[in-house]
C-alpha cells in the first residue's frame, strides 16, 4: 500500500510538472550585450549559449536556474510558479563583472602599460587629447577632478565646482565637461585647462548631442524613432530639417510595437483608475514611467504587480526597442554611415548630402564603434564568446584589420583608440577604475 501511494504521489508531481518555454537575454552593466555563458538547471548544465541575441529554452516549471560567465559574477533565479503553461517567460538578466587581479596583467608581461597609477582616485572617463595627452576625469573623496596627463604624469589638475560625470568630444573636435544639469567646455593651452561658459544640459541635448557633422552654414543629426528601429540623418539648415539618409528595420520595428502595446495592455488591465497614470493622463509614452505604481488588491493575495510590470517594460525597453545598430561619422572627405542592418557602408557627399557610394562590407559590423577624429579612422570593437578584439575598418573597400586583443583582460570598458593605440578601463579587485593602454 505505501508503494502505490508513494507511486501516485510522484506520478502527481509529473502530472503537474510542465516545460515552460523561456527566453533569456544577458547584457552587461552597460546595456551591452554578453556572450558565451552557460545556463544551469538546479545545478546541471543544460546550454552553452554563443552568438545568438537571445537564448530560447525548454525548463521544467517552478525549477531553479542560474546564469554563469568566467569573466561576470553568477545571475541565479527561479521560475515562478503563477506563470501558464502556454506563456513565454522572458528574462532580462544583468551581469556584473569580475574584478581584475592586477597580479595577472604582472604576468602578461610587457602587453599592457598603466597610464595613471593613483590608487586612490576612481576614473569616471578619459579622453585622447592632441600632442599625445590625456584628460582624466576622476573622483576622490567626494570631489571631482579634471587632469591632464602626459608621458604618464600628471601636468595639470583643477577641482571641478560642479558634478559631472563624464567627458565628451562634438562633431568638431572640441571637448566638454558633462554633467546631468551642466556642461562646459574647455581647451588646453600652455598645459593649463581653459574653460568657457556653462550651458545647459538641455541646450546641449539640442545643439551638439547628437550631431554628427557641424559645416560652415548646415549640421548633421541623427535620430531614431518608431521604438528605435527607423535611424535617420536629418540636415538643419537655417532652421529648416530635412531627411538625408534613412533606414527602417521592418521587422524589428513590428515586434518592438507589439511588445510594446503587451506592455501597455497589461498595466491598463492589472492597475486600477485611481493609480492609472494612463487614465489621468499623465503618461509620457515612456514605459520604464509605469513601473512603481501598485495595485493593493492583488498584493494581498501575493501578487507583485510591479515585478511583472517592470519585467515587460524592461525587456521592450532594452531588448525590443533597442535602437538597431546604425551610425554615421563625419570623416574629413566624406560623411560615413555604418549600417550592419544591410551589411554595408555608405559614403554621403558633403556637397549635396547624396549617397555617392554603397560598399558591402566584409567586416562584422555588428560591434561598437570608435572614431578616431583627430587621425580620421574609424575602430570596431568586436566581442567574441565575451572577449573584446579592436580592428581598424578601411571604409574604402569594407575589410578591417585587427589590431588589438584584449581576451586575457576581464571587462575592458570605454575602449578608446588614437593612432592606433588602444586604451581602456578595468575594474581592479579593490573595485577602482585603472586606465590601460596597449604596448
Amino acid at each position: 500500500m505505501r508503494n502505490i501511494t508513494l507511486l501516485l504521489f510522484v506520478l502527481s508531481l509529473l502530472l503537474n510538472a510542465h516545460s515552460q518555454h523561456l527566453e533569456i537575454n544577458v547584457i552587461d552593466e552597460n546595456n551591452q550585450p554578453v556572450f558565451g555563458y552557460s545556463v544551469y538547471e538546479n545545478g546541471f548544465f543544460i546550454k552553452k549559449h554563443t552568438n545568438e541575441k537571445t537564448l530560447l529554452l525548454e525548463v521544467t516549471h517552478n525549477t531553479s536556474l542560474e546564469v554563469k560567465h568566467p569573466f561576470y559574477n553568477s545571475f541565479g533565479f527561479q521560475i515562478p510558479t503563477s506563470v501558464k503553461k502556454e506563456d513565454t517567460i522572458r528574462q532580462l538578466i544583468t551581469l556584473s563583472p569580475k574584478h581584475q587581479d592586477f597580479e595577472e596583467i604582472d604576468i602578461i608581461g610587457s602587453k599592457y602599460q598603466e597610464v595613471f597609477d593613483e590608487k586612490n582616485e576612481f576614473i569616471l572617463d578619459y579622453c585622447l587629447y592632441p600632442k599625445k595627452s590625456i584628460v582624466l576625469l576622476t573622483r576622490m573623496n567626494k570631489q571631482k577632478y579634471l587632469k591632464l596627463l602626459r608621458k604618464e604624469k600628471t601636468i595639470d589638475s583643477l577641482i571641478l565646482d560642479f558634478n559631472p560625470d563624464h567627458l565628451f568630444r562634438d562633431a568638431r573636435g572640441n571637448f566638454f565637461v558633462v554633467g546631468k544639469e551642466n556642461v562646459v567646455q574647455f581647451n588646453i593651452i600652455n598645459d593649463k585647462f581653459s574653460f568657457q561658459k556653462k550651458e545647459s544640459i538641455t541646450d546641449f541635448n539640442k545643439t551638439l548631442k547628437n550631431a554628427i557633422s557641424l559645416q560652415a552654414d548646415y549640421a548633421v543629426y541623427e535620430h531614431f524613432s518608431m521604438h528605435n528601429q527607423y535611424y535617420s540623418l536629418i540636415k538643419i539648415h537655417n532652421g529648416n530639417g530635412e531627411s538625408v539618409y534613412s533606414f527602417l528595420a521592418n521587422e524589428k520595428y513590428i515586434r518592438a510595437l507589439y511588445h510594446y502595446n503587451k506592455t501597455v495592455i497589461h498595466y491598463m488591465s492589472i492597475i486600477p483608475e485611481k493609480d492609472n497614470v494612463i487614465l489621468m493622463g499623465l503618461w509620457d509614452g515612456d514605459l520604464m514611467s509605469l513601473n512603481s505604481h501598485p495595485n493593493t488588491g492583488l498584493e494581498q493575495k501575493g501578487i507583485n504587480t510591479n515585478e511583472e510590470i517592470m519585467s515587460l517594460t524592461s525587456w521592450s525597453d532594452k531588448i525590443t526597442s533597442k535602437p538597431i545598430n546604425i551610425k554615421a561619422f563625419g570623416l574629413l572627405e566624406s560623411l560615413i554611415v555604418l549600417n550592419s542592418e544591410c551589411d554595408s557602408i555608405i559614403h554621403l557627399d558633403y556637397g549635396n548630402l547624396a549617397i555617392k557610394e554603397e560598399i558591402p562590407t566584409k567586416s562584422n559590423l555588428s560591434g561598437d564603434y570608435y572614431f578616431d577624429y583627430f587621425y580620421n579612422q574609424i575602430f570596431i570593437i568586436e566581442t567574441k564568446n565575451g572577449k573584446k578584439e579592436v580592428y581598424a575598418l578601411n571604409i574604402s573597400n569594407g575589410k578591417s584589420k585587427l589590431i588589438a586583443d584584449l581576451s586575457e583582460i576581464y571587462q575592458p570598458r570605454n575602449i578608446k583608440i588614437m593612432n592606433n593605440k588602444v586604451y581602456f578601463l578595468v575594474l581592479d579587485k579593490s573595485g577602482f577604475n585603472r586606465l590601460l593602454s596597449v604596448n
